[in-house]
């Protein structure tokens, strides 16, 4: 069956999770996702024809001249794919490969179903993998996982019940934030959790120009919050500075260092300066590592450009959660250049 593409919904912010009660590595979580999308192509599907034309042009394979996907909307208690669109390679895609740069092609998976896929070089570093409950109420559904048998398409509770409803309650990836911790926004700071349980539409980031020395900043539409599925215990560090600033960020919170390099909290030492909101260093006079039990927050930008996924947050350019998922590879490399002195400047 040939079916239209249904309308796109508006553009809203997304919710991410993050999942420390539902845990998994990049394979494993490569494992959840492959098996979310076989699950849904032979439960929720009449079958490998049951696909529709999306009219997004493919790169390459079989089948052109459009991607063609499946709709996971046989049942409106049970989802494999996520709770609006429910679109299952298009979730796939997204989940497990960057979502800028790279075509996609389509071929026929062992199923006979069609399959998107993109070159290994834009995989994601962690995969954004989808944790389930059994409604789709975050704050009272029971966790579900699925079983160790990759061919057993049920969701179990924790003492090993299969739910006959499932929902997907958001798809797993880093945080960094206490909830207290402001970052700046159109109207000024705001603490994080304020922000994100507002769902705020914009945020500030250094426009993609901006130089050390030369700090600057634009509105910025946001891509996702990412929060903490339920309260946990999280390794905390609290980096304190010269100036009197405090950030209290978990351990591979990005933060941008004087010389415009990105590092990770945990590596943070004395001594070391980070960029202040008026492009100023602050040097750092003491590293604590502690504990915070609840819920750890972040946020990104719709912006994919490594310098616009740069934002304020206490008073200083830390990085976006782009930094802890897609381009994780950028840790340590220098993410913010200087201006050129004019004495270089050829004439």
């Amino acid at each position: 069956m040939l079916w239209a593409l249904p309308a796109p919904a508006s553009a809203q912010v997304e919710f991410l999770q993050r999942c420390s009660q539902d845990s998994l590595d990049a394979y494993q979580a490569e494992q959840r996702i492959n098996w979310a999308r076989r699950c849904a192509l032979n439960l929720h599907t009449s079958g490998p024809q049951d696909f529709f034309a999306t009219g997004e042009p493919y790169a390459g394979g079989s089948g052109g001249p459009t991607l063609f996907d499946y709709l996971d909307d046989r049942y409106a208690s049970r989802s494999y794919t996520g709770s609006y669109e429910r679109l299952i390679n298009t979730r796939y895609r997204y989940n497990l490969f960057l979502s800028s740069g790279g075509p996609t092609t389509q071929s026929r998976d062992p199923l006979n179903s069609w399959k998107w896929t993109k070159s290994l070089n834009y995989k994601r570093p962690r995969p954004m993998y989808p944790t389930f409950g059994s409604t789709n109420n975050i704050a009272t559904a029971v966790l579900l996982k699925p079983s160790t048998n990759p061919a057993d398409c049920n969701l179990y509770d924790a003492q090993g019940s299969a739910s006959d409803t499932f929902h997907v309650l958001g798809f797993c990836t880093a945080s960094c934030y206490t909830p207290e911790q402001k970052v700046l926004f159109p109207e000024g700071y705001q603490s994080i959790v304020e922000a994100a349980d507002a769902r705020r539409p914009t945020m500030m980031t250094l426009t993609p120009d901006a130089l050390l020395g030369d700090i600057q900043v634009m509105e910025n539409d946001v891509h996702s919050y990412i929060a903490e599925l339920r309260d946990g215990e999280h390794v905390i560090f609290e980096i304190r500075t010269a100036s009197g600033g405090l950030l209290r960020l978990t351990d591979e919170h990005p933060v941008v260092l004087g010389g415009g390099q990105l590092a990770q909290a945990r590596t943070l030492q004395v001594e070391q300066e980070l960029i202040r909101e008026d492009g100023s260093l602050d040097s750092i006079v003491s590293v604590d590592k502690t504990t915070h039990h609840g819920k750890v927050y972040n946020l990104q930008p719709q912006t994919t450009d490594r310098v616009s996924n740069l934002l304020i947050a206490q008073g200083y350019v830390v990085g976006s959660a782009r930094f802890q998922n897609d381009d994780i590879g950028y840790i340590n490399r220098i993410i913010l250049a200087g201006a050129i002195p004019d004495e270089v400047i050829p004439r």
